[in-house]
Order: C-alpha cells, then sequence, then structure tokens
C-alpha cells in the first residue's frame, strides 16, 4: 500500500513512562490511516527518516483487524507521489 505522511505527533504515556509517535497518514483515494511508533522498538530506525509530512512511501502493510493502522513492522520505503511522478523530475 502506498500512503502520504499527514503529519506527525510526539506523546508520552505517563502510566507506561515511555514516549511514542502518532502517525497520520492518507492513502490514494483519501482515506485515513494511523501509525504507533515506539522509538525504543527496532523497527523505528526503518520510520525515523521517512517521518516527515509529504513523504510518500510504499510497502505499509494494515494489521487485518479493520481499524485503519498500519502494522509499524512494514517493510516501508519512500517513494514518489503515484499522482505526480513527474514532480521528482524538478
Amino acid at each position: 500500500m502506498t500512503l502520504k505522511i499527514i503529519g506527525t505527533v510526539e506523546r508520552h504515556n505517563a502510566k507506561l513512562e515511555r514516549t511514542y509517535f502518532m502517525v497520520f497518514l492518507k492513502d490514494e483515494k483519501d482515506h485515513s490511516w494511523n501509525l504507533y511508533l515506539d522509538p525504543t522498538n527496532r523497527n523505528f530506525a526503518r520510520w525515523k527518516p521517512l517521518l516527515t509530512k509529504g513523504q510518500w512511501i510504499k510497502n505499509a502493510k494494515p494489521f487485518e483487524d479493520g481499524k485503519k493502522l498500519i502494522d509499524a513492522d512494514s517493510p516501508v520505503e519512500s517513494t514518489q507521489d503515484p499522482a505526480h511522478p513527474e514532480l521528482d523530475l524538478l
């Protein structure tokens, strides 16, 4: 699945004494998706360079529970805007 990062919010869970990131994404059909990242997990290294508003990513895998959540273990990588690939040439 190809998604665009709309924004990120850093949150702190006082009960668990941990900081995590909420990532808001949209797919090509303008459907909203969410992702939760813990900087102490090994999958965060894959996501960290991609956490820029407007960044397109590919290979995102949703959880199969129907809650519009992306699996943080997805093998994501940067990609171009699928609607406007010519913009990457500028």
